[in-house]
């Protein structure tokens, strides 16, 4: 015979589990409308619309205010790759529309998903992947987490412009800012002996960071888009090791790979004065350099040339007019030429 004192209990044991998780699912719906109304007082903010947003992953926000199918190269990377390579000089010497795309510390899954963003307005012919980020140690859980991080940052913008409301954001924000490209003058020169024959740690591409040049690769090619590794000249990030590392990391890809460092003599990159910090990123007067060298690749070897008709134009023609203004004289004082 069933036990009658039994029913009750478990009918209340019933009801108050269910009623947990009911308060809790409430909870989260609660949470995620505060967070999405949140995100949209942002996304309807006119600093945000203007692209006046700073922080490194204000690259979002100024991609969304680009002209759509205006931009033929995308470069990307960590700081290596926005200190190296400068759009509006490319578009002067050229007429090849590009943006730098690039974060401070990017890592391999950061530049999938701002890839994504690229391809939903623009349809790029050529992405231009500064490779340091291949030498990044992380582990699997390192990688989800950074894949979760990201996924919740496109569903909800609050996450990922969490400082927007700081005065000092935003003030960084309205710094001069060339299609990615910011205007570094300091000169802290490299000293050092050959830097290619010294040992580095971390020179080997690991089994983690090929997969996810395996993703963006497929990803580049599934859109019609060539991918490009290259290196940026930097004797704190390079050497001979890490050089031969990516030589072979691009041939198994299938890819082309560049290396600045071997041909920093012939670019003509002097450590003295196109340093910006000991070593590691260039300064306008290197950039000039790389960008030249960059673009002539994109040309002779690439077959890229400017868009005609551009829908653009006018709006590169007004930002070319400002960066000459804000250059002129500049690099010849940093090469002490004046």
């Amino acid at each position: 015979m069933q036990d009658s004192n039994n029913k009750p209990e478990t009918s209340k044991n019933g009801t108050g589990i269910g009623r947990k998780i009911g308060r809790t699912a409430l909870f989260f719906l609660i949470l995620c409308l505060m967070v999405e109304g949140i995100s949209q007082m942002i996304s309807r903010n006119p600093r945000y619309q203007k692209g006046e947003i700073g922080g490194r992953n204000a690259v979002y926000v100024r991609l969304a205010n680009e002209t759509p199918d205006s931009l033929q190269v995308i470069n990307i990377g960590d700081s290596e790759s926005y200190t190296t390579f400068s759009p509006i000089q490319a578009w002067e010497e050229t007429g090849i529309t590009s943006y730098d795309c690039g974060q401070p510390g990017q890592r391999l899954a950061e530049t999938m998903t701002i890839l994504k963003a690229v391809f939903r307005r623009q349809q790029p012919e050529l992405v231009l992947l500064e490779a340091h980020d291949a030498f990044t140690k992380e582990t699997m859980v390192d990688d989800l987490e950074m894949r979760f991080t990201e996924l919740i940052g496109q569903l909800f913008p609050v996450v990922r412009y969490h400082s927007f409301w700081n005065a000092d954001t935003y003030e960084s924000a309205i710094v001069s800012n060339y299609k990615g490209f910011g205007i570094r003058t300091a000169v802290h020169p490299y000293d050092g002996k050959n830097y290619m024959s010294r040992k580095m740690k971390n020179v080997t591409v690991s089994t983690l960071s090929m997969r996810s040049l395996e993703e963006i690769r497929d990803y580049c090619e599934k859109r019609g888009a060539k991918l490009v590794l290259y290196s940026a000249p930097s004797p704190r990030n390079y050497n001979q090791a890490r050089v031969d590392a990516l030589t072979a990391a691009a041939a198994e890809l299938g890819v082309d790979y560049i290396d600045l460092n071997s041909i920093a003599d012939e670019i003509g990159i002097n450590w003295s004065t196109d340093s910006l910090d000991d070593g590691d990123h260039l300064n306008l007067s290197g950039s000039e350099k790389t960008t030249r060298y960059l673009t002539k690749y994109l040309v002779d070897m690439c077959g890229i040339t400017g868009i005609e008709n551009n829908p653009a134009q006018a709006s590169w023609a007004e930002d070319a007019a400002n960066y000459d203004k804000e250059v002129d004289g500049l690099i010849e004082r940093i090469r002490g030429i004046v």
